[in-house]
């Protein structure tokens, strides 16, 4: 077994996106969570804020699913174009080179290939609240709040796209607390497992 594909979901606030980074660095994988977001935009004419906000998250409101009148969609709400989008970009980029997926379902959508390591990052609720207000400079209230509604339209999205629960424990290859290892150790420990699965960054 070879492993040349890491896909890195996260609770908000988690540190997934730093601890993934910090994997790909280590493998000299190619990392996809901005550049991704940046294809995402550049495949489907959305501003890279808006896929930023939407491309993972279905609103409780569902305000944007409405179905566009232009053609371009073939009749899919705005919701279904961008899943679609992302869905094939992420199969491409898998094909492409060894790499490091952050979230969009990215472990659902390559559960089928032998050479992918699926990895779901949590934390201490309090944890999280603070590196959203501290680290990644969230203005709010009630941090704890903002991590519910953020981690509920995550859930929401993933329930709705892959027929699975975010954050169960079989949908991954292993469920790490980044709030016991921190933030190096987390991806050390991936790094670890990784390599005790056959990836090196001579695979590349």
């Amino acid at each position: 077994m070879s492993i040349r594909i890491i896909t890195v979901s996260r609770e908000f606030g988690s540190g997934g996106r730093s601890i993934a980074e910090i994997v790909a660095k280590s493998f000299g994988f190619e990392f996809y969570d901005k550049a991704l977001i940046a294809k995402a935009a550049e495949r489907t004419g959305f501003a890279e804020s808006f896929i930023k906000e939407h491309g993972e998250q279905r609103s409780p409101n569902n305000f944007f699913s409405l179905p566009f009148t232009s053609s371009t969609f073939n009749g899919m709400s705005t919701e279904d174009y961008l899943w679609s989008m992302q869905r094939s970009i992420i199969l491409e980029l898998a094909d492409e080179s060894p790499c490091v997926i952050v979230g969009r379902c990215s472990d659902y959508i390559l559960r089928n290939r032998k050479d992918a390591f699926h990895v779901f990052v949590h934390a201490k609720p309090e944890d999280r609240a603070d590196r959203i207000v501290n680290q990644y400079g969230v203005h709010t209230t009630n941090p704890m709040k903002t991590l519910a509604e953020e981690d509920k339209k995550r859930r929401k999205n993933y329930r709705y796209y892959t027929d699975r629960e975010w954050g169960a424990a079989d949908n991954y290859n292993v469920s790490i607390d980044s709030s016991l290892f921190g933030i190096e150790g987390t991806a050390d420990m991936i790094i670890t497992m990784a390599k005790e699965l056959g990836v090196s960054s001579a695979d590349k």
